[in-house]
């Protein structure tokens, strides 16, 4: 998982959702029959799909396994549990199909004493803070309750294409940020004649962004994530490499900046 930032709605979205709310509220209705307001709201629905993929940053991806392509728009807390959420902003997430009906399901854990859920919410939760990745192994390693709920809800580490997806986008991400560190320190952000030679030579400032940029819109996202995480760490060159750790400061500096 990766962190997420809820962007505010299109007002006529935001309207149209407190309107089917309020709807909940006021009408005593069963589980079965918000379930029927949700799958008949198409319109609602295609509005939350497409602020959902906003929130993603172009990838698309599914907000739980980071790999698969989000297909569904998942009740974080489920409509058996919370049919008044149904159709809260707060309680969607973007989820591949896999995850949403083969793993979560009306899965809900939550602590015993507190209520607390325990599950990871990317959109509230920083996921570093409870979740570990081995890198050279592409399994997680959970920090906290949290993180091992969610590895254990999710199959994170259960699934083998997830497993061998995250041990080679590691690979993967190391490698393309050495080039890109190392073309940084040949000084790929000087301008020029210099600099057009480089463009011609795909070393360029402009060539190394794109680069970075269709880096971060790969499966697997939250592998690079947590690389950045670490890349201050004083052992960041002995785990990835002095060339990488460099790709990846001019990766954060890509990203903060305008696309």
């Amino acid at each position: 998982m990766i962190p997420l930032q809820r962007q505010p709605l299109p007002p006529d979205l935001a309207h149209r959702l407190r309107l089917r709310g309020e709807r909940l509220h006021r009408t005593d209705l069963s589980t079965a029959a918000v379930r029927r307001e949700w799958s008949g709201a198409r319109t609602v629905r295609q509005g939350l799909r497409r602020s959902l993929l906003r929130m993603t940053g172009e990838s698309a991806r599914c907000m739980y396994c980071c790999d698969s392509m989000g297909t569904d728009i998942d009740h974080f807390q489920p409509i058996a549990l919370a049919p008044l959420r149904a159709f809260d902003w707060l309680n969607h997430f973007l989820a591949c199909s896999y995850c949403n009906s083969n793993q979560k399901r009306e899965l809900y854990p939550c602590d015993e004493v507190s209520g607390e859920c325990l599950l990871i919410d990317p959109s509230r939760d920083d996921p570093a803070d409870h979740l570990r990745l081995l890198f050279s192994s592409g399994l997680y390693r959970g920090r906290t309750p949290k993180g091992r709920q969610t590895i254990a809800v999710f199959g994170l580490n259960d699934r083998p294409e997830l497993v061998r997806g995250r041990g080679d986008a590691y690979l993967l991400c190391r490698d393309t940020l050495a080039g890109a560190g190392r073309r940084t320190a040949r000084g790929g952000g000087v301008g020029g004649a210099d600099s057009a030679a480089r463009a011609g030579r795909g070393d360029g400032p402009d060539q190394v962004e794109l680069l970075l940029r269709a880096l971060s819109r790969r499966p697997n996202g939250d592998v690079l994530h947590a690389m950045l995480a670490v890349r201050h760490l004083p052992d960041a060159p002995r785990m990835f490499g002095a060339d990488a750790v460099l790709g990846l400061h001019r990766l954060a500096a890509v990203l903060a900046a305008p696309s």
